[in-house]
């Protein structure tokens, strides 16, 4: 009981800290101010390192235990395949033999090809904590000179030093009575809960982080968050992702456009470029531009997954669908290479990695 109440006095922590920061964000903080404000629930023990999983640079924001590789529809290990099987976990504070803090692991990947998008697909999701939280997927543009690290505390909505413009997509796992009904796909849903921080677009500015009070007010949401996909994943529209296996396509453009595109149910494929069920852009109703400084053409594309674990501390794994996609014409492209896998390599010798190196040295 002690561990439980001692996750909830962090997670109400971690909200009043978002309370604060909001406070202040009309004197427009730095990263570095907002980095400080964070430190010790969300530290930066990075140091220069990050790794490769096929056509992506691919960082762990604690690097202790996550792990990741190209699967079959099973998840199990496929060089070649389509899927990316995830797995990452939470563990609560240790004061012996040191002092541990708070763990949480994620994964952050970003494309090594920026004339590349992807269509994703969530496939599976196992989320082994047996009360409700959000499992969070998250993808979008970050600017092209950017590489998360291994080690630094960060993913797409938290942190990131970087313009980022992303779809935020949580998936919520009702409570459930008995922990081995875990991979019942039904318990799982695209989050329209609003006080947990709901499905929606959002831009952020370096350093920005997500808070619980932009959601606060589902008639008037915070300027951040750029078009509400909530009512439209409400009530009897309700998704599965582990059933119904929606497909999401995310483009940018100059000018503070972004378009949207979403297949409701996937478990057929997508039926060409008129089968999509939704069409959202920055001029749909309700919705805005994006505002940040990200320039198109020098972004590239990324993608987060992150399972704050709940209470109790447990892990989580997930099951991911990717399609290549090329930016400059929306039609699915050839896949990049799979078969590169490098797990720490410093950032020093990161053009030998893209150059196509199968291994390379972890000191500068």
């Amino acid at each position: 009981m002690a561990s439980r109440h001692r996750c909830f006095i962090i997670l109400a922590t971690v909200v009043v800290a978002g309370a604060g920061l909001l406070a202040h964000a009309s004197s427009g903080p730095t990263a570095a101010e907002i980095r400080a404000r964070y430190a010790e629930l969300l530290p930066d023990y990075s140091q220069g390192l990050t790794g490769r999983l096929g056509p992506f640079l691919w960082s762990r924001a604690m690097d202790i235990g996550a792990d990741a590789r190209f699967s079959d529809e099973h998840g199990r290990p496929q060089v070649d395949g389509d899927f990316l099987w995830l797995y990452q976990f939470m563990r609560l504070r240790r004061e012996k033999p040191q002092r541990m803090p708070l763990l949480h692991e994620r994964h952050n990947f970003t494309s090594i090809d920026p004339d590349l998008t992807y269509r994703l697909q969530p496939w599976h999701v196992l989320l082994n904590c047996p009360n409700p939280h959000n499992f969070k997927l998250m993808f979008g543009y970050v600017e092209q000179d950017f590489q998360f690290q291994h080690g630094d505390n960060c993913d797409l909505a938290h942190l990131a030093d970087t313009h980022r413009v992303i779809v935020f997509v949580p998936i919520r796992g009702r409570q459930i009575s008995n922990p081995a009904r875990a991979d019942d796909q039904g318990r799982y849903f695209l989050s329209d809960v609003y006080e947990a921080q709901s499905i929606s677009v959002v831009e952020f500015r370096p350093g920005e982080i997500i808070q619980y009070d932009w959601f606060g007010n589902r008639e008037n949401l915070h300027e951040r968050i750029l078009f509400d996909l909530a009512p439209h994943f409400a009530g009897d529209k309700r998704i599965h992702p582990g059933i119904h296996r929606p497909i999401f396509q995310f483009t940018i453009e100059p000018d503070g456009a972004w378009t949207l595109k979403i297949k409701r149910d996937g478990r057929e494929g997508l039926g060409g470029e008129d089968d999509w069920d939704h069409v959202f852009t920055h001029e749909s109703e309700g919705a805005s531009p994006y505002s940040v400084d990200l320039d198109p053409d020098r972004s590239t594309f990324s993608f987060s997954t992150f399972s704050p674990g709940g209470s109790p501390e447990e892990s989580s794994e997930f099951l991911l669908r990717l399609e290549p996609v090329d930016r400059a014409t929306g039609e699915a492209a050839d896949w990049p290479q799979r078969d590169r896998r490098i797990r720490s390599f410093h950032l020093n010798h990161l053009q030998r990695v893209l150059d196509g190196a199968a291994q390379a040295p972890i000191r500068p």
